[in-house]
């Protein structure tokens, strides 16, 4: 159906249908590729949820997004926006429906690098239900009383019978005798016959017909003897049609979407229907510590950072929307049970900002990011730090302001000089392109610039850095960046001094020609932890999650290790527990993007099967983690309704 839908909407021969749009270096996913809201009840809106993703070397600038529709029933929250590589961009579309019947159909259209993506919508509207208001004459035979179908579930009167006459098969009969009292043996009516005591056993009684004789499961139908049948009603979402229970979605459930589609109450994994689906053959969750929602309506979150703070309590940092630009930073302070402690405390001054990084200091949170809020919108970089309960800590400071494109930013934290270290991109070059350089700049504890900046990039020109990720190890700063060097990927790490100066040329851990993107770094005992996604060649939307192990000291002497082989493993984590890496990880392997969880011993050697983390049987990416020394915390994103929200387990390692 997908394929026959693209026929026959597309008319450019550069776009494609629902799947991606090719640039330079860069491919735009959209799913899914074809929204079908299947049957719609007249007058009442459905929304549906899509992501965009950026696949590829690059970001892609969304240039305008519409929508190809008669009588603008279909509307959708994409704007025109930059979209990163890596990230996913979750909008929705709506159907509002007419009260009328109707058969819709349309394209939403989304152009960027001068490419077009169409993705096919289609509704159907059922014709509003007009109920009769006079009686159906049937075999040319007027009825005389008694009640009959108005055609839409109820019944419509048909008229009363005089007080000696009663209704049977709609006319009017002559009623028995009764004289309503228990009949005597001994004792004969005038007529000779024994009188009735009110049980009518008269030859021509009527008999009450029954809604299962009449085959109906709900709504009200007359009784053929002047009364009215009550047939039950519908639940789930059903509504009541000619005396039938009818699913708007239809007698299938759609596993994986959060809707009750066949209105049995039974949504997704949790209806038979669903038990042979691989999105729902799930293998038993590893973990069943409670699933803790921390962010709800009517904002949501793209992602969230999480840190220890101490006494067994954390503070999350949710990446929140209000609308398609205004991404701000939420703080919330958990208790041990993670439940939220106080009021959650928000950071206004934010416009755009890309996803958190976080350090924690022992009495206060770091916080570097980058936003658009300048006038020119270009992006700049800046530090901000919270208290334990998510309190701002004085203001924030500029730590790069120069004209130019500067994102995105990582912070770490150096308990021994007690500074920042926060490593960012930028782009100087005020010419063509996207030439974004590496930078490295130190802040003080209580956030003041301390010392020059520093430039990682001898030679700009040509390059692009995207997400990068920065750690203290002891002696040095361990960093992991993604770089495009004339168009060719590269996941590089390095070793900083403690001022930010390099000790090792730049050590490339991907495989040469396979995109490599979402990088992190953890310190170990004795090796920095680096866990990134990898794509395979020819094939940017297949990815696997690969670790490398690079010494601290010396050569970086790396040890590469692929830990998936689903081509659908992404967005990785990675925790150092003192004697355990923890890598997690969003995989779509059994067809639902879910959080698991792979163990390796301190030298990167896999301890058991991969666990699956995330028990609900909804999808799941983003993770992040933080250890306290007993515990560790883990959050990610999941859908709830139409939006994404962050989640939170607690668990012992």
């Amino acid at each position: 159906m997908r394929a026959l839908w693209c026929i026959a909407v597309a008319s450019l021969s550069a776009c494609q249908c629902g799947g991606r749009v090719v640039g330079s270096s860069s491919s735009l996913s959209i799913e899914p590729g074809a929204v079908d809201f299947g049957v719609v009840q007249p007058a009442s809106v459905e929304a549906r949820e899509l992501v965009a993703q950026v696949r590829g070397r690059a970001s892609l600038t969304l240039t305008a997004v519409s929508i190809e529709a008669r009588d603008g029933r279909f509307t959708t929250t994409l704007r025109p926006r930059v979209l990163t590589p890596g990230d996913e961009h979750r909008f929705v579309v709506e159907y509002a429906a007419p009260t009328g019947g109707a058969a819709d159909e349309g394209v939403l259209i989304v152009e960027a690098g001068g490419e077009v993506v169409r993705v096919p919508l289609r509704a159907a509207v059922p014709a509003a239900c007009v109920p009769r208001t006079s009686c159906l004459v049937l075999e040319s035979e007027s009825p005389e009383c008694g009640t009959a179908p108005d055609g839409c579930g109820g019944v419509v009167g048909c008229g009363a019978c005089a007080p000696t006459q009663q209704c049977m098969n709609q006319r009017c009969v002559a009623s028995p005798v009764d004289a309503g009292a228990p009949p005597d043996a001994g004792a004969l009516s005038d007529a000779g016959r024994p009188t009735d005591a009110g049980v009518t056993p008269d030859a021509g009684a009527c008999v009450p017909t029954t809604c299962a004789a009449r085959g109906a499961s709900c709504g009200a139908l007359p009784d053929g003897c002047g009364g009215t049948l009550a047939c039950g009603s519908c639940g789930g979402g059903a509504t009541c049609t000619q005396h039938q229970c009818v699913c708007p979605g239809g007698a299938v459930e759609v596993c994986g979407d959060g809707v009750d589609n066949d209105c049995d109450g039974n949504a997704d994994c949790v209806d038979a229907d669903c038990a042979a689906m691989p999105v729902c053959a799930q293998p038993a969750c590893a973990n069943a510590a409670p699933e803790v929602q921390v962010t709800a309506a009517p904002a949501n979150s793209n992602g969230s950072a999480i840190v220890s703070v101490g006494n067994g309590s954390w503070l999350l940092v949710a990446h929140e929307s209000d609308g398609n630009l205004s991404l701000r930073y939420t703080a919330y302070r958990l208790d041990h049970q993670l439940q939220v402690v106080g009021a959650p405390q928000p950071m206004p001054n934010m416009f755009a900002a890309h996803k958190p990084f976080a350090a924690w200091t022992g009495t206060a949170l770091g916080l570097a990011w980058s936003d658009a809020r300048s006038p020119t919108n270009a992006n700049d970089v800046y530090f901000g730090r919270l208290s334990s309960s998510g309190q701002p800590l004085g203001l924030e400071t500029g730590v790069s302001t120069q004209p130019g494109l500067a994102f995105p930013a990582s912070v770490g934290w150096n308990p021994t000089a007690g500074e920042f270290g926060v490593l960012w991109a930028d782009d100087r070059t005020a010419g063509p392109g996207n030439d974004r350089a590496l930078y490295f700049r130190r802040l003080t504890a209580h956030g003041q610039l301390a010392g020059a900046e520093v430039s990682l990039s001898a030679a700009p020109t040509g390059l692009t850095t995207d997400f990068n990720d920065i750690t203290w190890g002891g002696t040095t700063w361990g960093i992991v960046a993604t770089q495009l060097r004339n168009a060719a990927p590269f996941m590089l790490f390095n070793r900083l001094s403690s001022t930010g100066a390099p000790e090792l040329a730049d050590v490339q851990l991907n495989v040469s020609g396979r995109g490599a993107y979402q990088p992190r770094i953890a310190s170990g005992a004795a090796h920095y932890g680096v866990v990134f996604e990898e794509h395979r060649p020819g094939a940017s939307g297949q990815s696997e999650v690969v670790f490398v192990r690079a010494s601290k000291t010396g050569p970086a002497n790396p040890v590469r290790t692929q830990l998936t082989t689903s081509g659908t493993a992404s967005l990785p984590a990675v925790v150092w527990t003192g004697a355990q890496w923890l890598v997690f990880f969003s995989d779509r392997r059994t067809g639902l993007p879910r959080i698991w969880l792979t163990r390796l011993d301190a030298v990167g050697a896999r301890l058991g099967q991969d666990e699956l983390m995330s028990c609900a049987p909804v999808g799941a990416s983003f993770p992040q983690a933080a250890f306290d020394g007993s515990a560790v915390a883990l959050t990610w994103v999941s859908t709830v309704g139409t939006q994404p929200q962050a989640f939170v387990k607690r668990f012992t390692p």
